[in-house]
């Protein structure tokens, strides 16, 4: 059905208010009103001012995002390079959804050294989180050429890495080997568990698929119990193998408790719409995608599971129409997607326009 993989949902940037005139990182100066000229190492006022950089990662230990971020900016006006100061402020930008603006902070950190493991692999891990797969390779590529000198820690984030880029190109045999992979240098991190439990959900091993989601919300993983958002992620995944074993009751109880953590969550709504859907609550479903398409117009499996509705509900030339706009818009459905696109409206089409549904048919399973 349309439940293949979501998009990563993101909300709309929020402003960043570090400047009057400027949210980027390039724009921060030293109090001369010059660009300073100290580099990462050496002397770094921040490490000696009252509070600084350990109260900011105090204030987001404690979920205090902006109190922290206004610490990060207060450190980086007085030391524009400070590397612990430059990652603090992107982990805030990314735990607020801000992406761009975590970007900005890790390649204004490249720009000082180029070669920083750190800072390449959050860009590469960023822009994954932005389905950017054509952009990442070059900063996957340092992180390769240090991976023998690196920290266990790191070479399980590269793995990661690896597997989510993998998931992203529809790789699935090697993301479910990358992932393996990462979860046996660690086996009790979050992440390596989530990337394993998606992967094997994409390739239909649904209960072990769960397995894995349970062992990743377990409190041995720190990120189980830390990060609210990392949390729904996990409870929209187990929605979507719950739907995918027809345990519909299940599958809607976790789409909501990711909504309760994270209440614009994307993959957890589409969840919770296929999973009503298919138990036959075919209205409620629609008025969950239309409020989905409300926000997210272009939303491609949104309106892939709309149709699919209007299918099940006999409006086959409303169902038809929204194909017929999805696959005219060119937006960028992931392969497996797009065939489904194909395939349904070639369904919707084939009583009027026998020949284009069956043509339909045939790109659909190529």
């Amino acid at each position: 059905a349309a439940g293949a993989g979501a998009a990563r949902p993101r909300g709309p940037p929020r402003q960043d208010p570090m400047s009057s005139t400027s949210t980027t990182c390039s724009s921060w100066r030293d109090p001369s009103g010059h660009a300073s000229k100290r580099g990462i190492r050496g002397f770094h006022p921040i490490q000696e001012s009252g509070g600084g950089l350990a109260e900011a990662q105090r204030e987001r230990r404690l979920g205090h995002y902006d109190a922290a971020l206004e610490l990060y900016r207060s450190a980086l006006q007085r030391e524009p390079r400070h590397r612990d100061a430059l990652l603090g402020y992107a982990d805030c930008q990314q735990d607020l959804g801000n992406i761009d603006e975590a970007l900005t902070a890790m390649k204004q950190l490249l720009s000082v050294k180029s070669d920083d493991l750190e800072a390449n692999l959050r860009v590469a891990e960023l822009l994954l989180e932005q389905n950017k797969e054509s952009e990442v390779e070059p900063y996957l590529r340092y992180g390769r050429l240090g991976r023998r000198s690196a920290s266990a820690a790191l070479q399980q984030r590269l793995l990661c890495a690896e597997a989510q880029l993998a998931l992203n190109k529809e790789e699935y045999s090697k993301a479910l080997s990358t992932a393996s992979e990462a979860v046996r240098v660690d086996p009790s991190t979050g992440r390596a568990l989530l990337l394993l439990a998606t992967a094997r959900h994409r390739v239909a091993d649904y209960s072990a698929a769960l397995r894995a989601v349970a062992a990743a919300l377990e409190p041995a993983g720190d990120e189980g119990i830390s990060s609210r958002r990392f949390q729904a992620a996990c409870h929209a995944l187990a929605a979507q193998a719950h739907e995918r074993l027809r345990e519909y009751p299940e599958a809607i109880a976790r789409a909501e408790r990711a909504l309760q953590l994270q209440p614009k969550l994307l993959a957890a709504r589409l969840a919770k719409a296929l999973a009503k859907q298919q138990s036959g609550h075919i209205l409620e479903a629609e008025e969950e995608l239309m409020s989905i398409l409300q926000s997210n117009p272009q939303h491609g499996q949104a309106r892939l599971q709309l149709a699919y509705c209007k299918m099940v509900s006999s409006n086959l030339p409303r169902a038809a129409a929204i194909l017929e706009g999805l696959l005219a818009s060119k937006a960028p459905l992931p392969r497996s997607q797009l065939g489904c696109a194909k395939a349904y409206l070639a369904l919707a089409l084939a009583q009027q326009r026998r020949e284009r549904a069956v043509n339909l048919a045939k790109e659909a399973v190529l």
